[in-house]
């Protein structure tokens, strides 16, 4: 679980982590791949 104060911090966190543990490298993350993992984030 990531968490973060503003939607974009979680983002940033989880975006660092599938780069650190899961090997996609920055350019990987396109504006349409951006926009699907925003749906991920969900308000507790």
């Amino acid at each position: 679980m990531i968490k973060g104060d503003t939607r974009e911090a979680i983002f940033e966190f989880g975006k660092n982590h599938v780069i650190i543990k899961h090997g996609p490298k920055k350019e990987d993350f396109t504006p349409r791949f951006n926009e699907k993992l925003k749906l991920l984030i969900k308000d507790n």
